[in-house]
């Protein structure tokens, strides 16, 4: 069984594995360049090309060379020198920017037009892998899609950064873009980043994205207890870290890895704080998003330290340990402002929650779930479902309710559903779902309240549903009473747009506030 003394070791362990070049199998003997970054030898080229990709044609009038070999005209890509800013019209031009500086590019970009990946491919390039994902974001370099789409992308081999790009980092800025495509993993190193726009997002921003398309990270499994036994998989990014702040986001698809300790969200495989600001917020997983992972969540595979606001999920999300509708393990801080729908459909043999699968030290603010959540048997496991956590290793559910279906061959619960220790506060919460344990539905445990008493039934209204105006003024009052008397207010409240007879819906704010 997964400890809290693991999770906090290896998280450990990969923050420092930071200080080498995280996305490679091992730290490059090369010489860093002048600016102190690192000389990144185009040897190392993941396809396995001893020199720089280059364009086979020759050179002509009026075109230039990017330094890297390939040769382009101003068709392809445009310079603003005051701006500092590339304009990119093609796919010959995304190729030219993307490898200016051997992939560490000074100059900011727009994409001016729809890039089809696979119209222009350097020699020793196929179209069953026709990008180089090693162009890392620095600094104050923005890359702007403009609202346009690249389609097309593909990526498959063994290198352990898989994604449009290899690394935002902090300055960097990603925006206004959709990315199509489709990305393979096909080695064994245990330590695998993949995501559709970024391996990982390294205190960078990326806003205003979708991705469409699969990420497999493969099946390679752990054998110890360390960094490089993860397999960080995500729509979006694969790991996410110091600062970072992804928003305004969404992604459809598969995005999957079978090994063991691998973390899959379908946004953000893995999120690590190394600052208060960073965040994932404002983010969706539509209902045509599979998600599948030893830890798997529709938002995010694996939290520490990190809060998610404002992210909603219809995925269908399944853990091959344990799985949340929104976060598949949480580890500190935690998830306001979130929901699942009822299209969400959360399984896995160990632990499956609505919201989170499993809770430890963490928080629930102002959230609900109306998904289908299964505990399933698998081996010697037999699964345990919670309305809101599949388990609780201490935490805090303040404020939030389940109106879905939890169902489990051991146990099923309406709020969690099985504690190792008492979570520490379940305070105004409230479930109207189906609870089914080996099949059989315990009606004891449907129109609960959970308060500071413990649990309680609620009677129905008038026309013998659901009371949901006393308990939207039951979910306010209990996060008006916990922003009163702690330092981690909940900035969301519960409104209801459809009628009393309905669940109501989020609002942002603290109650009260409108």
């Amino acid at each position: 069984m997964r400890t809290k003394d693991f999770i906090h070791t290896l998280t450990a362990g990969l923050l420092a594995a930071t200080l080498c070049l995280p996305l490679t199998t091992a730290c490059s003997d090369d010489e860093p360049l002048e600016d102190g970054t690192e000389n990144t030898d185009p040897s190392d080229d993941p396809n396995g090309n001893e020199d720089n990709p280059s364009d086979s044609g020759d050179n002509t009038e009026g075109e230039h060379d990017n330094g890297n070999g390939i040769t382009y005209n101003d068709e392809d890509l445009t310079f603003d020198e005051a701006a500092n800013l590339y304009t990119i019209h093609t796919t010959r031009g995304l190729w030219a920017w993307g490898l200016m500086n051997y992939g560490f590019p000074t100059t900011s970009a727009v994409l001016a037009a729809d890039i089809k990946m696979g119209e222009y491919l350097p020699e020793g390039y196929t179209e069953d892998n026709n990008w180089w994902a090693q162009t890392d974001l620095m600094g104050d370099i923005t890359f702007d899609g403009a609202g346009h789409t690249i389609s097309g992308m593909r990526i498959e081999n063994s290198y352990s950064a898989q994604s449009l790009f290899r690394r935002v980092a902090e300055g960097a800025k990603v925006t206004n873009l959709t990315v199509e495509g489709d990305i393979r993993y096909t080695g064994s190193d245990r330590r695998t980043y993949a995501g559709g726009i970024a391996s990982e997002c390294n205190g960078g921003l990326i806003t205003n994205y979708t991705f469409r398309g699969t990420i497999d990270g493969g099946a390679v499994d752990a054998t110890g207890y360390s960094q490089t036994d993860l397999t960080m998989i995500g729509g979006i990014a694969g790991y996410a870290y110091n600062s970072a702040t992804i928003s305004g986001c969404s992604a459809q698809g598969t995005f999957t890895a079978g090994g063991s300790y691998s973390v899959v969200g379908g946004i953000v495989g893995q999120v690590n704080r190394e600052s208060l600001t960073q965040t994932v917020k404002d983010c969706h997983t539509p209902a045509d998003c599979h998600v599948t992972g030893d830890m798997a969540g529709g938002i995010a595979g694996y939290v520490y330290m990190a809060w998610i606001r404002d992210c909603s999920s219809e995925a269908e999300v399944t853990g091959l340990s344990e799985a949340g509708g929104i976060i598949g393990y949480l580890d500190y801080q935690g998830a306001t402002g979130c929901y699942t729908t009822s299209a969400c459909r959360v399984n896995a043999p160990r632990y499956a929650g609505g919201l989170v699968g499993w809770l430890s030290s963490g928080y629930l603010f102002g959230c609900y779930s109306q998904a289908e959540v299964t505990g399933t048997e698998s081996g010697s496991r037999a699964g345990y479902a919670g309305g809101l956590a599949g388990f609780g290793d201490g935490g805090y559910l303040i404020g939030c309710y389940f109106a879905g279906t939890a169902q489990a061959p051991e146990r099923a619960m309406p709020f969690i559903g099985y504690q190792n220790y008492s979570v520490d506060d379940t305070r105004g919460s409230y479930s109207s779902g189906r609870i089914l344990t080996g099949g059989t539905e315990d009606t004891s445990l449907a129109n609960v309240y959970q308060g500071r008493q413990g649990l309680k039934q609620v009677g129905l209204d008038a026309d013998g549903q659901p009371d949901w105006a006393t308990a939207t003024a039951e979910l306010n009052a209990a996060i008006t009473a916990y922003n009163s008397s702690n330092t981690r207010d909940c900035e969301y409240h519960f409104v209801q747009t459809d009628g009393t007879s309905n669940p109501p819906t989020l609002a942002k704010g603290a109650p009260g506030a409108e």
